[in-house]
């Protein structure tokens, strides 16, 4: 029954769920890689985070969606948790991470958010990105012809000023197929 249960997508929206989804882990770590689509949201409780990703976030994972509801007005440090834990694990691992196509987007963008783009590159295929700091954002802004499957892209806030800048940006997306600005 737990390979079934996570073998479907998975929605960890309460910390009291995640603390059963990390008990039934511990029990078993091998069901973690069972895990292809987990959505998540950024706990009260950060170590809860960090020990649900850990048991979790497997290199078979394909989609790792959810709520950071942080806004301009929360802590970035709670809400870097989330990507940084998941570059370390990557950065870790000795099997690459092929199959990740979506992480949790933000509303608020920081370096941390950026080296996670720039860690999966190779294979997200969706982003969402919100201007509010264009300056936080350059280092992944002009490399979107570095992610080789983006198929989706969200970009809010952004004041690109010409068409041309546009293009600058885009340059190299062969695959991109929405834009949403």
């Amino acid at each position: 029954a737990e390979t079934v249960m996570f073998s479907q997508p998975l929605v960890v929206y309460r910390e009291s769920k995640a603390l059963q989804v990390i008990r039934h882990l511990e029990r078993n770590p091998a069901k973690g890689r069972c895990i292809r689509n987990l959505a998540i949201t950024d706990y009260e409780d950060q170590e809860v985070m960090k020990t649900l990703l850990r048991l979790a976030f497997t290199p078979g994972i394909e989609r790792l969606t959810g709520n950071v509801v942080l806004d301009i007005f929360s802590s970035s440090t709670r809400l870097s948790v989330i990507y940084a834990t998941m570059v370390e694990i990557a950065e870790k691992s000795s099997i690459k991470y092929d199959r990740l196509k979506a992480i949790p987007e933000t509303f608020m963008l920081n370096d941390v958010y950026g080296k996670a783009l720039l860690t999966f590159k190779e294979t997200l295929e969706t982003v969402h990105l919100r201007l509010f700091n264009h300056d936080d954002t350059q280092n992944v802004l002009h490399r979107f012809g570095e992610f080789k499957r983006l198929e989706v892209l969200h970009v809010e806030e952004a004041d690109f000023g010409s068409v041309e800048q546009l293009d600058a940006v885009l340059k190299g997306c062969h695959h991109l197929k929405d834009l949403y600005l």
